[in-house]
């Protein structure tokens, strides 16, 4: 059975591939996908989710 999330987004639990990086490249890839987060807020608005605002509750 197909959990709201999946059947808007498509997502499945099961694997599709199998990811190595160093830890350099996570670090880039992780700014980079800050980057583009924030140009995407910048147009259309922050973006909330469960993680993100319990995260800003404890500070």
């Amino acid at each position: 059975m197909r959990n709201a999330h999946e059947e808007i987004h498509g997502a499945t639990s099961e694997a599709v591939a199998i990811v190595a990086m160093s830890i350099q490249n996570i670090k880039d890839l992780s700014i980079l996908l800050g980057d583009l987060v924030g140009k995407y807020e910048d147009e259309f608005g922050v973006i909330q989710t469960e993680y993100t605002q319990a995260r800003t509750a404890k500070k």
